[in-house]
C-alpha cells in the first residue's frame, strides 16, 4: 500500500515497530495482550497507508485548530479515533478488569431484556391483528344472589351470536369461537389435541392470513359438510411433517376425516397458544342451540370505527338481557354479557407477579451499575497520576472526561453485543420455567423482536452513563499536584473519589436488601403454602383422564361397565394399592346450585349459592386418602339418593351436631341423605376459597347438576380414574397399556402425579421465588465483593501510612479493626437505608403472599444479619492483609 520510492523503507521498519511491539508486550503482559497489541497496529499501519493512497494528509497548523468546520470535524473524528484506540489498548492490556465489567454488564443488560420480553409480550405489547384497538370479546354475565355478579368466557350459542349480529351500531363485525378437544388419530395411534370451531370469518376479522392455503369460506360452514380445517404451524411440523403444500393433506378427527386447507403462522395464538386446529363452524344453524349444553361460542367482536370503547362496554352490559330473551338463550341466573379487550390479562396474579419480576430486574441492573461503577473508579483512581501528568501538559478537562468515555462506551457495545447472547438463554430459561397459565393466554410470542432488541440498546445506553459518570467525573478533576507529589493519602484518590466509592457500596447494600427482602417474603410465603393440609394424601397417587368415545360408549351402562371392568385390573398391577373412579377436589366439573332446604327445618331455605360436586366411586376415599370423619362411603348400589359432605359444609348447616343421616336437597331436586362426612379438601393457593365445600355423589346419581357446556363431540365422557401405588415411576408409564389392554378405542388424555399436580397450583410464586432468590444472590454476592473491593483498594493504596502507624507504636489489632469497622460502617449504612427502603416497596407485593405479612420482621431480621455476615466475612480479609503490612519492609524498599 505504500508508494513504491518508500516501499522498502516502510516495509522495514513496519516489521522492526510491530516486532517491538510484540517483545516488550509479550514480557510485560503476555501472548494474548501481545498479539491484540500488534493487531492494533497493524490496524493503524493500514489505516495511515490508505490514507496516504487516497492523497490525504493530516492539517498542519501553528498549533492552532484549523479555522475551517470541515476540518474542525475532521479533528474531532481522528481524536475520537486515537481515543478509540487508546481505550482498545487498555482493555487489552487489562484482561482481567475487561472480562469483570463485560460479564457483569452483559449478565445485568441480558437478564433485564429477557423478563423485558416476556412482560412486553404478555402485558405492554398490542395483539398483533388489525384494528387491535377496536377488537374485543364479549363474555357471558351471570348473576349470584340478589346483586352480585361474575363474568365467564363461553356460553353463547348461534342464535345469541346471530343477535349480536345484528347490533351493527356498535359492532361492524362479530365472529366466534368455541374452544373444543379434539381426538386426533394417525399411524402412531390416538391422542387428544386442542383446537377450536370457528364461525369462517373470524381469520379475516383478525386480519392474519395463512402462511400456507386459504382461509375458511361461508361455503366450508354452510350446513358443517365442508369437513376442511386449518392447522396451526406446530401440527403441520409436528404431525405432517413439514410438507411443502399442506393444502390437501387429510387428517383424521374425531373419527371423521377432513381437508387441510391452510396452515397459520407460527405465531398465531388465537384463542390461545395451545390451538393447533380449527374448524368451521356453520354460523346460520340454530336448530341446537337454545338448550345450551351442546355449543358455547365466544363472540369476538370489532366495534365500529369512531366509538368510545366505555361507551360501548356500558351499551353491552344494557342490551344483554333483553338479547338473551330474544335468542332464547335465558338461564336462572344469566344477566346478559360484558365487553372485554381481546388479548387482556384477567388473572390479576400473573400481572402482579411478571410487575414484580421486572421491579427485581430493575434493581438487579441498578446494582450491576453501581458494582461496576465501584470497579472503573477505582481503575479511574488508579490512573489519576497519570491523568495528572497529562492535565500538566496541557490537556484540557473535556480531553480527559472524552478519553474516559469513549473507553465506556467502548465496554457498552461490547457488553451490548454479549447481551444478546444472555438475552437468548436467559428467555429460553425463562419460557422454559414460567408455568403454563402466565403465558398460554399471551396473542404474542414470547420471542427477541425488534422492541426488545430496542430496549436492549437502551438499557445499554443508560447503563453507560450509570457506571460511566461517577469515574468521568473524577478523571475530570484531574490534579496537577498529584502528578507531581509522591506518595501519601493522594494515591488512594480525593477525599470526594473516596466519598464516591463509599455511596456506590451504601447503594449496592440498600439494593441487595431490597432483592433479598422480597425473595425471604415469598420463601415464606411459598413454605406456608406447602404445609397447607390439602386433605389428599398426594404420595404415589396418580390419576388417569380418559376419553370414552361416543360410538362405543354412548350408553351410560356401557361406560360404567367399562370402568369398573379397568379398575379390578388395575387392582390386579404389581405395586398398585388400590384404585377407584371419581372426579379428585378441588378441580370440580359439575356444581349443584340454587337455594338449600333441610328436612328437619320446613320452609326455611339458603340464599342460592354454587357448590363444587364430585362423583365418587366405592374405593374413592380410601384411594385419595381423603378421610371420612363420620359415616361411610358409598357402596356398589345405593337404592336411595345419597351424598357425603364436607367437614366445612356440615358444620355450616348442622353446628353443633352430627350431619350423618340428615337430608337436604338444592331447589327442587330429590332430596338426599347424607351418609358420611370428609375432610375438606384444601387447594394449594394463595386465593383459595377458605368458604369452598365439597359434595361427593355416586356416579350414576349426578342428574341435575349444573355443568359446563359440552360441546359436540365424539367423545361421550371424560373420565376420571386414580390410583394408588407404592412405585409411581415404574407404574405411571404402564397405566396406557393396561387401559388399552381393556379397550383400545379409549384415549388416555393425561396421566398425573397428584404430587406435581398439586406443586403445578403454586407454580407462579415458585418462579418469583425462585427468580427472586436467583437475583438476590447475585446482588448480595456483589454487595460483598464491591465491599471486599472497596477496602482491598484502601489497604493497598495506604499502605505506606498503615505502616508509619504501626511503627509509632499502632497496634495491629487496632489497624484491623480500623478496616474491618469501616467495612461494617458501610454496611450498617446501607441496612439503615435499605430497610424502610425495602418496606415501601414491598408493599406491591402483598397480594402475593399467603399468610405473611409484607413487614413480615423474621424475613427483614434475616436478612439484616445475613448481609451484616456477608459484609463481616468481605471486611475480614482487607483488615487481616493490613494487620500483616510489615513497615521495616516499606521503608527499605522506599515505598
Amino acid at each position: 500500500m505504500a508508494p513504491e520510492p518508500l516501499r522498502s523503507r516502510v516495509r522495514a521498519e513496519s516489521v522492526g515497530t510491530l516486532t517491538d511491539v510484540w517483545d516488550a508486550t509479550r514480557a510485560r503482559r503476555g501472548v494474548v495482550v501481545a498479539a491484540g497489541t500488534v493487531g492494533i497496529e497493524f490496524l493503524n499501519l493500514v489505516l495511515i497507508l490508505a490514507a496516504a493512497r487516497l492523497g490525504r494528509r493530516p492539517p498542519v497548523t501553528d498549533g492552532r485548530l484549523p479555522r475551517s468546520s470541515r476540518r474542525r470535524r475532521d479533528h474531532f473524528m481522528s481524536r475520537l479515533l486515537h481515543d478509540a484506540r487508546l481505550a482498545l489498548r487498555r482493555l487489552l492490556a487489562s484482561p482481567g478488569y475487561t472480562a469483570l465489567v463485560v460479564g457483569t454488564l452483559a449478565l445485568g443488560i441480558g437478564v433485564n431484556t429477557a423478563v423485558f420480553s416476556v412482560l412486553d409480550s404478555i402485558l405492554l405489547r398490542p395483539v398483533p391483528y388489525v384494528d387491535a384497538d377496536r377488537i374485543g370479546v364479549l363474555w357471558a354475565r351471570y348473576s349470584q344472589g340478589q346483586d352480585a355478579f361474575f363474568s365467564a368466557r363461553g356460553g353463547f350459542d348461534t342464535a345469541l351470536v346471530n343477535e349480536w349480529r345484528r347490533q351493527t351500531d356498535l359492532f361492524d363485525r362479530v365472529e366466534a369461537y368455541e374452544p373444543r378437544s379434539f381426538v386426533f388419530e394417525d399411524e402412531h395411534g390416538a391422542e387428544m389435541i386442542s383446537g377450536s370451531v370457528v364461525t369462517p370469518g373470524l381469520m379475516a376479522l383478525l386480519g392474519v392470513p395463512p402462511a400456507q392455503g386459504r382461509w375458511f369460506t361461508e361455503a366450508d360452514g354452510a350446513g358443517a359438510g365442508g369437513r376442511v380445517a386449518i392447522v396451526s404451524d406446530r401440527f403441520w411440523r409436528e404431525r405432517l411433517g413439514g410438507v411443502t403444500d399442506a393444502a390437501g393433506v387429510s387428517i383424521v378427527l374425531d373419527g371423521r376425516r377432513y381437508a387441510v386447507v391452510g396452515v397459520m403462522p407460527a405465531d398465531f395464538r388465537y384463542p390461545d397458544e395451545a390451538q393447533q386446529v380449527w374448524l368451521p363452524a356453520d354460523p346460520t344453524d340454530t336448530a341446537a342451540a337454545n338448550d345450551g349444553s351442546r355449543v358455547s361460542f365466544v363472540p369476538t367482536v370489532r366495534l365500529t370505527r369512531g366509538l368510545a370503547w366505555d361507551d360501548v362496554a356500558e351499551r353491552v352490559i344494557a342490551r344483554g338481557p333483553e338479547l338473551n330473551r330474544v335468542a332464547g338463550a335465558t338461564t336462572g341466573n344469566r344477566a346478559g354479557a360484558e365487553l372485554h379487550r381481546v388479548g387482556r390479562v384477567f388473572d390479576e396474579r400473573t400481572e402482579r407477579s411478571l410487575v414484580v419480576l421486572a421491579g427485581a430486574v430493575v434493581f438487579l441492573l441498578l446494582l450491576v451499575c453501581a458494582n461496576v461503577a465501584n470497579v472503573t473508579l477505582a481503575r479511574t483512581i488508579g490512573r489519576a497520576r497519570d491523568a495528572g501528568v497529562r492535565a500538566a501538559l496541557g490537556a484540557s478537562r473535556l480531553d480527559l472526561v472524552r478519553e474516559t468515555a469513549v473507553e465506556y462506551v467502548l465496554l457498552g457495545l461490547v457488553s451490548a453485543a454479549a447481551g444478546i447472547l444472555v438475552t437468548v438463554v436467559a428467555l429460553g430459561a425463562l419460557v422454559a420455567v414460567l408455568p403454563e397459565e402466565m403465558t398460554r393466554t399471551s396473542l404474542n410470542a414470547i420471542d427477541l423482536d425488534g422492541r426488545a432488541l430496542a430496549a436492549l440498546a437502551v438499557t445499554a445506553a443508560l447503563t453507560v452513563v450509570a457506571f460511566g459518570l461517577p469515574p468521568a467525573l473524577v478523571s475530570s478533576r484531574a490534579s496537577i499536584a498529584l502528578a507531581l507529589g509522591a506518595q501519601g493519602r493522594s494515591v488512594a484518590g480525593s477525599r470526594g473519589a473516596r466519598r464516591l466509592r463509599a455511596t456506590l457500596i451504601v447503594a449496592e447494600v440498600v439494593l441487595s436488601i431490597v432483592l433479598l427482602v422480597g425473595a425471604a417474603l415469598m420463601m415464606r410465603s411459598v413454605l406456608k403454602l406447602q404445609a397447607i393440609d390439602t386433605g389428599v394424601d398426594p404420595r404415589g397417587l396418580i390419576t388417569l383422564q380418559l376419553a370414552l368415545p361416543a360410538p362405543a360408549y354412548a350408553d351410560a351402562t356401557l361406560r360404567d361397565g367399562f370402568t369398573r371392568d379397568l379398575v379390578d385390573r388395575l387392582r390386579r398391577q404389581p405395586d398398585v394399592g388400590g384404585a377407584s373412579a371419581g372426579s379428585l377436589p378441588p378441580d370440580a366439573s359439575e356444581f349443584a346450585y340454587g337455594g338449600i332446604e333441610f328436612a328437619d327445618r320446613p320452609g326455611e331455605r339458603t340464599p342460592q349459592a354454587f357448590v363444587a360436586t364430585y362423583d365418587a366411586w366405592p374405593g374413592f376415599f380410601e384411594t385419595t386418602g381423603i378421610r371420612l370423619l363420620e359415616g361411610r362411603g358409598f357402596r356398589a348400589e345405593e337404592p336411595d339418593r345419597v351424598a357425603i359432605v364436607s367437614e366445612g359444609f356440615a358444620a355450616k348447616h348442622w353446628p353443633g351436631r352430627s350431619a350423618v343421616g340428615a337430608r337436604f336437597r338444592f331447589g327442587d331436586q330429590p332430596w338426599r341423605t347424607v351418609v358420611g362426612v370428609a375432610a375438606e379438601v384444601r387447594r394449594i393457593s394463595e386465593d383459595a376459597d377458605p368458604n369452598a365445600f365439597e359434595l361427593y355423589y355416586p356416579p350414576d346419581q349426578l342428574d341435575g347438576m349444573l355443568r359446563p357446556v359440552r360441546p359436540l363431540s365424539t367423545i361421550a365422557e371424560i373420565r376420571t380414574i386414580v390410583v394408588r401405588t407404592s412405585n409411581a415411576g415404574r407404574v405411571a408409564p404402564l397405566l396406557g397399556g393396561v387401559v388399552h389392554a381393556v379397550d383400545p378405542r379409549v384415549v388416555v388424555s393425561r396421566v398425573s402425579l397428584v404430587e406435581h399436580t398439586m406443586l403445578d397450583s403454586i407454580a407462579r410464586s415458585r418462579v418469583v421465588l425462585l427468580m427472586m432468590s436467583v437475583f438476590a444472590g447475585f446482588g448480595l454476592v456483589m454487595a460483598a465483593a464491591g465491599l471486599y473491593g472497596v477496602l482491598s483498594h484502601l489497604v493497598v493504596s495506604r499502605r505506606r501510612e498503615i505502616g508509619i502507624r504501626i511503627a509509632l507504636g499502632a497496634n495491629r489489632g487496632q489497624i484491623g479493626r480500623l478496616v474491618f469497622g469501616r467495612g461494617l460502617a458501610l454496611a450498617l449504612a446501607g441496612v439503615a437505608i435499605g430497610v424502610p427502603v425495602a418496606l415501601a416497596l414491598v408493599r406491591t407485593m402483598r397480594t402475593l403472599l399467603y399468610e405473611v405479612d409484607a413487614a413480615d420482621p423474621v424475613a427483614v431480621l434475616a436478612v439484616a444479619g445475613l448481609l451484616l455476615v456477608a459484609a463481616a466475612a468481605a471486611s475480614w480479609w482487607p483488615a487481616r492483609r493490613a494487620m500483616q503490612v510489615d513497615p521495616m519492609t516499606l521503608f527499605r524498599d522506599g515505598a
